[in-house]
């Protein structure tokens, strides 16, 4: 059975005991969403999550991916300029760059991912939806695949 959240930060030593001994994989909870590990387009920002990958690893425990775009979790340049294409290459490269580092960084099974749905609004009002099916060796995106 798994857990989620963005261990270790913010849980207390019993806490962690706690989840190292009743869980056998985890899943990031917000750290590999856009607004917190990528804040612009040229930013990264992975201390937290290299933490989270650091202590599955500590531990081994497998990593369980999360959705890593989510329209709530997403600074707005990730959708400026509103085309379509220019949004899709900014996905497909945040996925490309977690997926990648994760399991690079990961020595304890394998990251799984699973189907995620992203919404681009304007003006609060959904104006595409996108599905993005995360499986290995790759992502696919509308149709398109990248290879992490």
């Amino acid at each position: 059975m798994g857990a989620a959240g963005d261990v270790p930060g913010r849980y207390s030593d019993d806490e962690l005991m706690l989840a190292k001994t009743h869980f056998n994989f985890w899943t990031p909870e917000n750290c590999m969403k856009p607004a917190p590990i990528h804040p612009q387009e040229d930013e990264w920002r992975f201390e937290r999550a290299d933490a989270l990958v650091d202590w599955c690893n500590e531990n081994t425990i497998p990593i369980h991916g999360h959705t890593l775009v989510w329209h709530a979790q997403t600074n707005d340049w990730f959708w400026k300029d509103g085309d379509k294409e220019r949004t899709i290459e900014r996905m497909k490269q945040h996925i490309h760059t977690l997926v990648g580092r994760t399991r690079e960084r990961s020595t304890v099974g394998t990251l799984s991912m699973r189907r995620s749905t992203i919404e681009a609004t304007n003006n609060g009002e959904p104006s595409q939806v996108w599905v993005v099916k995360h499986n290995r060796p790759g992502v696919h995106l509308s149709g398109i695949q990248v290879r992490a």
